[in-house]
């Protein structure tokens, strides 16, 4: 049985999957996943879990790994079966959380998963052991081998999973955000995913609070922002601020920070490769809130479910990767009509209201659409009533006719 370690109220333990001894892949030679971040490592665990005879080795150019990263999702992102899998892997999690706004207070009964990089990292590399190599200098990439600095070639099947490419200028909207872990007694029983109660700055501005433990506390400034740029230091007073307005007073005990593209149009990767690639290099992640994880782990099913009915051979693996995407693509064009609603229509400091009424709506609605399930019905919902945004505005953000 294997369990979820929880901060404060558990969730209910998982039965982890076991592989099937009847199912066999064969590698010619073996196969090479480039990029040591969450995507290759994921995938890394789930085959070394479902094909322990598999000849893998993931390849990561920096000298370690494990750089500061929260990774969370919510309980219905996820089917029971990828829930289950994943569940060694989980760092804490809680039966609810909240959000705040000027006028609302919201309790969601909707569980609450966080992955600390810390944590997935040795549990990895405890399993995969000589299977991660790091500090691993690559000249390029074909479908079928890897070009070393040195000249050496590596032989195999070939993962792109080294995060996101450049981006077209001018597409996107940005998700910045930088966060502090603090060591102080807090008395929050669960996370708050958004406290938008703040000062409005630089977009919609809202701190996002995850409780690890009762005495120690992430604490996120986050902005929606059209601008990728981060100023660490006013961010981080930002923070320092809030906490002691709270009474919130310790120990800085860890840094991070992240930038995340919220696409306003389709095609927004200045550039995509015939190589089979995973996580952010495929730009698959949910698109309005910048959430990957439960992305990553639907490809990662499919990719399994390629071995096991294939010689997973690069060819095989383009030709799915291609009818993938194309599918997955295909159903994002209302997400990027939120965004563009939200950067185009909105004014910068009253983005939070589009928020604000979202999180008015039925919590049915709300987990659909965290977990890219919307129905015809709740995309009517979502654009229904009188906007909070200006109408003209509004209508200059839709597209004549299609989003490119």
């Amino acid at each position: 049985m294997a369990q979820i370690h929880s901060s404060h109220s558990s969730a209910t333990p998982f039965q982890a999957t076991r592989p099937d001894p009847a199912v066999q892949v064969h590698l010619s030679p073996s196969l090479l996943i480039v990029g040591g971040g969450l995507a290759g490592g994921l995938l890394a665990w789930r085959l070394a879990e479902c094909f322990p005879d598999l000849s893998l080795q993931v390849l990561e150019q920096k000298p370690s790994i494990g750089a500061e990263h929260t990774w969370c999702f919510h309980q219905h992102d996820l089917t029971p079966e990828s829930l289950a899998w994943l569940s060694p892997l989980i760092s804490a999690s809680w039966t609810s959380h909240d959000v705040r706004f000027p006028g609302l207070n919201r309790h969601l009964r909707s569980a609450y998963f966080a992955i600390r990089s810390e944590d997935f990292y040795a549990r990895l590399k405890a399993k995969l052991g000589q299977q991660m190599q790091t500090g691993v200098q690559i000249s390029s990439l074909a479908a079928d081998r890897v070009v070393l600095a040195n000249g050496d070639q590596l032989s195999g099947t070939v993962l792109d999973a080294r995060g996101a490419p450049a981006l077209k200028p001018g597409t996107t909207g940005w998700q910045k955000f930088v966060g502090l872990e603090l060591e102080t007694e807090h008395g929050l029983r669960r996370p708050v995913l958004m406290d938008a109660t703040v000062p409005q700055l630089d977009g919609f501005r809202f701190m996002y609070l995850l409780p690890w433990s009762p005495r120690r506390l992430l604490i996120e400034d986050t902005r929606y922002s059209d601008t990728p740029e981060l100023d660490t230091d006013t961010l981080e007073a930002g923070i320092l601020a809030y906490a002691k307005q709270h009474g919130w007073h310790g120990k800085i005990l860890r840094r991070e920070q992240g930038c995340l593209p919220l696409p306003l149009q389709s095609g927004f990767l200045n550039a995509t490769s015939d190589l089979p690639a995973l996580g952010l290099r495929t730009g698959m992640f949910h698109y309005v809130t910048g959430y990957s994880l439960p992305e990553t782990l639907r490809w990662i099913n499919q990719l399994v479910e390629q071995a096991k009915w294939h010689d997973w051979q690069p060819d095989a693996l383009s030709r799915m990767m291609t009818r993938y995407q194309s599918a997955w693509q295909g159903r994002q064009h209302f997400l990027i009509l939120l965004n563009r609603l939200l950067f185009r229509a909105a004014d910068p400091e009253q983005r939070w209201r589009v928020l604000a009424r979202f999180y008015g709506l039925p919590e049915p609605l709300i987990r659909r659409f965290y977990a890219g399930q919307l129905t015809p019905l709740d995309q009517f919902r979502l654009l229904a009533g009188r906007p909070p945004v200006s109408v003209f505005r509004a209508l200059t953000a839709l597209p004549q006719r299609r989003l490119r």
